[in-house]
């Protein structure tokens, strides 16, 4: 596959409201899912994140019935699927990426660098991963919100082989400049595709940005949405990561290593 169709489900999100959370994403998968290959979708799309006791009354297991309704959704459309959820594990909260393919999970990442109102909810993960896309021929890495803002994270997806970055933005006002700037400069040095969905809408006191984009390996915005619920969708050519890099490239010529490099830099 060199041509990949991207659907970004920017959405409202009901804080500790579930049900109505999921019939939101649902009717964006359905809607998307025939026409796409992959599809993001917001933060903590399920749940919001007014606070730690309205999150665990709804956070579950990546076993459990949510991520298995998504994988049916998948199933149905042959898409993939980058959402943001939380994760139930034994007394831990993680906020999380589950990527789920018609195969059902393909990887979780959750969020390393947490902003200050996730500190008295969620734990940090420790870990980047990327997966390979079913039958897509790309591989797929995922990072939340404020991971952005910090370029090892990208980085470390890019070393594990990633073509495409979805990020799961919770991005409010008056940051939705900064993560502008921030995904074009993520796209650029690791040259690949950083595909964003945003939350729009109130909650907590906030105003959520919207703003969801794709940027491609140069940095440039191939999509950008405004401030209204929608799906975004944008046709990306996957050759043009290999294309960025023949005549330099970024993470052949680097000379620094970030932490947890080794596994892809035996010897750094």
């Amino acid at each position: 596959m060199s041509k990949l169709k991207i659907a970004l489900g920017q959405m409202r999100i009901d804080d500790g409201r579930a049900p109505d959370n999921l019939q939101r994403i649902e009717a964006i998968i359905e809607e998307a899912g025939p026409a796409h290959d992959l599809i993001v979708l917001p933060e903590t799309a399920t749940s919001g994140f007014a606070d730690r006791a309205s999150v665990a009354a709804v956070a579950e297991p990546l076993t459990g019935p949510t991520v298995e309704r998504l994988g049916a959704l998948a199933s149905r459309h042959s898409c993939v699927i980058a959402i943001g959820l939380p994760e139930l594990s034994g007394d831990d909260l993680f906020n999380t990426a589950a990527v789920i393919g018609p195969g059902g999970l393909l990887m979780a990442y959750r969020k390393t660098h947490l902003w200050r109102d996730d500190l008295a909810i969620f734990r940090p993960g420790s870990e980047v991963t990327v997966a390979d896309a079913d039958a897509g021929g790309y591989r797929l890495g995922a990072l939340i919100c404020y991971d952005v803002e910090f370029p090892e994270p990208a980085r470390l997806a890019a070393a594990r082989g990633a073509d495409v970055i979805a990020l799961s933005n919770g991005n409010m006002d008056p940051y939705g400049e900064v993560h502008r700037r921030a995904v074009a400069v993520r796209a650029q040095e690791n040259q690949l595709f950083l595909a964003v969905a945003n939350r729009v809408g109130d909650g907590k006191g906030m105003s959520f940005a919207g703003g969801s984009m794709v940027a491609g390996p140069d940095g440039g915005t191939l999509l950008e949405m405004g401030t209204e619920e929608g799906i975004g969708s944008v046709e990306i050519d996957l050759n043009r990561v290999g294309l960025s890099r023949r005549d330099y490239c970024y993470l052949d010529e680097r000379r620094f290593r970030v932490e947890g490099d080794a596994a892809v830099n035996p010897g750094a």
